[in-house]
C-alpha cells in the first residue's frame, strides 16, 4: 500500500523523499493538465528543478474526463519514448482524479512497469482517486472499464491546493465523503452534520480532520480486499448509477455530482427495499441539503438520460450473470450485504423509478427538516 504524507509544504519532503529512493532514477516525467499546470506554475517549475535528476519533461493533458481515454494514454506513453524513457523513470502525477487515474495508468504498463507518485490537487482526489490503487481510463461503453490496480510509491498531499479550488469543486468532494460516512461510519456522519459551517468556509482544521478520516476509511477497507473480490465494492455505493449518469450525460457534471444523484437514487432504491428506515433514508437527504449540494451540484436532467442510463448500466463492473447489481445502504454507517456479499440484484423497475425520480428531482424535495 500506498505511503501518505500530509502536511501544508510538501516540496522538501517530496525532494528528500525523491533522493532516498530513487536516486538511480535520471529520468523524470511530470504528468498534469493544463488548468494545474497554469494555476501551479511556480510549484511545476520547482518540482523541474530538482537537483537529484538529470532529465526531467512536463506533459500536460486537455483537463476533464475526456483525457481519460486510450488515445490520451497513447499520446503520453508516445511522448515519454520520444524522450527516451525507460525503466529508469520515474513519474509524478499532479492534478485530479483524471490525471492521477491516467498517469497511473501509464506507469501500470510503460515498460511492464514503473514508479509514480501523486501530488493530488483537488480534495476529491485526495480522499479518493490517490488512494487505494485503481487506474483506469474511460471507453463509449463506460466509466473506468480498462484499467490495472498500480498503488503510488507516496502521496504528497497539502491542503493549501485548495485554497484555489473552485466552490463546485471543493463541495463536490463531500458526495464522496458523505459515502464514506454512510457505509462504514455513523459518528463520521454526525460530525459532518455537525461542521457544516466550518466545512462550507474551508476550515484548515476541519478540513484536515476530514482528509484524513475519509483517506482511514478507504484505506480500512482497501486493506481488507485490495483486488475488490467482496467487501471493496463498499466503496462503489452510490458509484453504479453515478458513473451510469456521467457517462450519459458526456462528462458535462463532474465526478462529485454524478456520485451526489447516485447516492441519491442507491438509497431511495434501499428505502424501497425496505432495507433502509424512512428516518435513516430522510437524514441521507437532509445532508445532501445541508451541504447545498442540491442547489449547487445537481443541474436539471434531460429526459433522454433514463434511456441512457439504463444502457451503460449493462456494462458496470459489478455486474455477473446478466443481472445489474449495487451496493445497497442498511443504516447510516452499514451497507447491505447478504450472505457475505456486499452486492445486490436490483430489479429494473426500481432502476427505472429511481431514475425517473431524480429526473422530477422528487429524491431531493422531500420534507426532511429532522436536525
Amino acid at each position: 500500500m500506498s505511503n501518505i504524507f500530509i502536511k501544508k509544504d510538501i516540496l522538501n519532503a517530496l525532494e528528500y523523499y525523491i533522493k532516498l529512493n530513487f536516486w538511480k532514477n535520471d529520468k523524470l516525467v511530470i504528468v498534469t493538465d493544463d488548468n494545474v499546470n497554469q494555476l501551479y506554475k511556480n510549484f511545476i517549475n520547482s518540482l523541474t528543478k530538482l537537483t537529484c535528476i538529470k532529465f526531467i519533461k512536463t506533459i500536460s493533458i486537455p483537463p476533464g474526463e475526456i483525457s481519460k481515454s486510450r488515445e490520451m494514454k497513447a499520446y503520453i506513453e508516445d511522448e515519454m519514448f520520444k524522450a527516451y524513457c525507460s525503466r529508469d523513470t520515474l513519474i509524478i502525477a499532479i492534478g485530479g482524479g483524471v490525471v492521477l487515474d491516467l498517469a497511473g495508468f501509464v506507469a501500470a504498463t510503460f515498460c511492464r512497469g514503473i514508479p509514480v507518485l501523486y501530488i493530488p490537487t483537488t480534495l476529491l482526489a485526495q480522499i479518493d482517486a490517490s488512494i487505494g490503487g485503481k487506474t483506469g481510463i474511460n471507453t463509449d461503453f463506460g466509466k473506468n472499464l480498462i484499467g490495472a490496480f498500480k498503488h503510488p510509491n507516496q502521496v504528497f498531499i497539502s491542503y493549501e491546493f485548495l485554497n484555489t479550488l473552485p466552490d463546485i469543486e471543493y463541495i463536490s468532494a463531500f458526495a464522496e465523503i458523505i459515502k464514506h460516512a454512510l457505509i462504514k461510519d455513523s459518528s463520521y456522519f454526525n460530525f459532518l452534520v455537525e461542521n457544516v459551517d466550518k466545512v462550507k468556509s474551508k476550515d484548515p482544521e476541519i478540513a484536515l480532520k476530514i482528509i484524513k478520516k475519509s483517506i482511514d476509511i478507504k484505506l480500512d477497507i482497501v486493506q481488507k480486499d485490495e483486488k475488490e473480490k467482496n467487501l471493496r465494492a463498499i466503496l462503489n455505493f452510490g458509484h453504479t448509477i453515478g458513473h451510469a449518469i456521467e457517462q450519459a450525460c458526456n462528462y458535462k457534471i463532474n465526478h462529485g455530482q454524478a456520485v451526489a444523484y447516485g447516492i441519491l437514487a442507491e438509497s431511495y432504491i434501499s428505502y424501497k427495499l425496505n432495507f433502509l428506515s424512512k428516518s435513516s433514508y430522510e437524514k441521507i437527504i437532509k445532508i445532501i441539503s445541508l451541504y447545498n449540494i442540491d442547489s449547487i451540484l445537481l443541474p436539471n436532467l434531460e429526459s433522454h438520460i433514463l434511456d441512457n442510463c439504463l444502457n451503460f448500466l449493462q456494462y458496470d463492473k459489478k455486474n455477473s450473470n446478466n443481472e445489474i447489481r449495487m451496493v445497497l445502504i442498511k443504516d447510516i454507517g452499514e451497507v447491505f450485504s447478504s450472505n457475505n456479499t456486499y452486492t445486490y440484484g436490483v430489479n429494473i423497475s426500481y432502476l427505472k423509478d429511481s431514475l425517473k425520480k431524480l429526473l422530477q428531482k422528487d429524491l431531493i424535495n422531500i420534507d426532511a427538516s429532522i436536525y
